[in-house]
């Protein structure tokens, strides 16, 4: 088994409490569905309402190389530390040969109008399909941060 460990933080001048009301509710599928349709082209709740146990199905463009889709269950949504994880259930990466895709989601307050998005990835890979490793990537999830920051303070203007 490979276990792997991607990593991106992004400093935004925006206020912590502000990124977690995108971060840390539903809106964040809303928001990542209208900003980055290139990235990401439907999300869909199955069950639930943005907490704990919400299982969401995102499509991902026809033209992207990787996964048409996947599911995704929120197992943890911690609203005092700003902290958010989501695991993939079905689809995606699990499909190719990972066995586990963790995404996870930090904001962490720096000043009162300064945060910071701190943004993971853990996976396990089975041992015989390290051909696609290179699958596994935090780039969506840099493009999710920038997007929201981009939107709170269009939001503000």
């Amino acid at each position: 088994m490979i276990k792997g460990f991607l990593y991106h933080e992004l400093e935004a001048d925006v206020p912590a409490d502000d990124l977690w009301e995108v971060y840390g509710t539903i809106r964040l599928a809303k928001v990542v569905m209208e900003l980055i349709p290139h990235v990401i082209l439907k999300v869909e709740v199955e069950e639930g309402d943005g907490g704990v146990g919400t299982i969401i199905r995102t499509s991902y463009p026809p033209e992207s190389s990787g996964p048409k889709y996947s599911k995704q269950k929120f197992v943890k949504v911690d609203n005092e530390k700003h902290v958010k994880e989501i695991q993939v259930i079905e689809g995606g990466l699990i499909g190719l040969g990972f066995s586990s895709y963790l995404i996870h989601f930090e904001i962490i307050e720096k000043e009162k109008s300064i945060s910071i998005i701190k943004s993971s990835i853990l996976y396990e890979l089975k041992d015989d399909h390290i051909d696609v490793i290179s699958l596994a990537s935090i780039v969506p999830s840099v493009h999710v941060a920038n997007s929201v920051v981009k939107h709170i303070k269009e939001s503000k203007i």
